[in-house]
């Protein structure tokens, strides 16, 4: 099976952000590498399984502020994408 790359023209995002990647290092330690480049930008996708076994397991502070944002913006699917930039 070969994986296909595709240019892509147009990326819409929301108007607000759901978590800042240099300020929230938590959340940047929780997403790991997930294929942004060295400054941190590219899209990323966090599946809701991820996000909700953490939120399970006991997170604190800006972590569980963030999971739970990012558990919202989820909505019916069982992933989120982000647009890091």
């Amino acid at each position: 099976m070969s994986v296909r790359a595709y240019k892509v023209n147009r990326i819409e995002h929301e108007g607000r952000e759901t978590f800042n990647l240099w300020y929230d290092e938590e959340v940047m330690e929780w997403l790991g590498d997930l294929g942004l480049n060295e400054d941190g930008f590219g899209l990323i996708e966090v599946r809701r399984k991820d996000i909700e076994g953490t939120l399970e397991e006991g997170c604190e502070g800006r972590l569980r502020e963030v999971l739970e944002k990012m558990l919202e913006d989820c909505g019916n699917e069982d992933y989120v994408q982000y647009y890091c930039f």
